[in-house]
């Protein structure tokens, strides 16, 4: 994860693997590229089925951009357990961070229940639904938000944002005599626990690239 999310393509040093990759540097903007993998790491923990991921990712392991690692028998493999249990080191705070996403998954029972999909009403940036019959919300690649709301008891919305530059949206109505509050924004790097931290009264404001959800209550 850590390697998607810093590297253009494979290492030149790589034997075998492919060059074809999916990966970016974001022009080696770190903060670009801590928001992606917080933002990945919600989406695949706020999806429906067993999430399944590496302890490699959980420490944002690096093998230097090689993607075909299987002979190394070297610190491309090694993992480092000295840097992730320093407490003040990037390792660490994304371990933690993923502690709390788990934790967050794991009390909002909605993400294993087999109706899942149910649920969901999928929606624009003025708060309006998207029905199947908007094949311009499905099938326009260019369109910068995606916004989900999950309907149970209490509700949780996730707003998403691929614009490169800030992108207001409004959120949903509220039920009655109930209030929006922000859980985590992807692009505070600071946050790292999934709890309720302020009411947020319609419009909220999303930084580049990134992702939040926000809880009923």
């Amino acid at each position: 994860m850590f390697d998607l999310n810093n590297y253009d393509c494979k290492s030149p040093s790589t034997q075998g693997g492919s060059s074809w990759e999916i990966c970016s540097s974001y022009s080696n903007k770190t903060d670009l590229s801590i928001n992606a993998i917080r933002k990945q790491l919600v989406l695949l923990f706020c999806s429906f089925g067993v999430p399944m991921i590496q302890i490699g990712d959980i420490i944002m392991h690096s093998k230097n951009g090689n993607n075909n690692s299987y002979n190394k028998d070297d610190t491309t493999n090694y993992l480092n357990w000295q840097k992730v249990l320093n407490k003040s080191s990037f390792e660490n705070k994304m371990m933690e961070f993923i502690r709390n996403l788990i934790g967050f998954r794991k009390e909002n029972k909605i993400f294993t229940n087999k109706d899942f999909r149910k649920y969901l009403t999928y929606h624009y940036d003025n708060s309006e639904i998207a029905g199947t019959e908007n094949r311009g919300y499905w099938d326009n690649n260019n369109d910068n938000f995606f916004g989900v709301l999950i309907n149970q008891e209490k509700r949780i919305y996730i707003a998403s944002s691929k614009s490169g530059q800030n992108l207001e949206f409004i959120l949903p109505k509220n039920k009655e005599n109930k209030k929006w509050m922000k859980i985590i924004d992807t692009s505070n790097f600071k946050d790292i626990t999934f709890e309720e931290k302020e009411e947020i009264h319609k419009n909220y404001i999303l930084n580049p690239h990134a992702l939040a959800i926000f809880t009923e209550s």
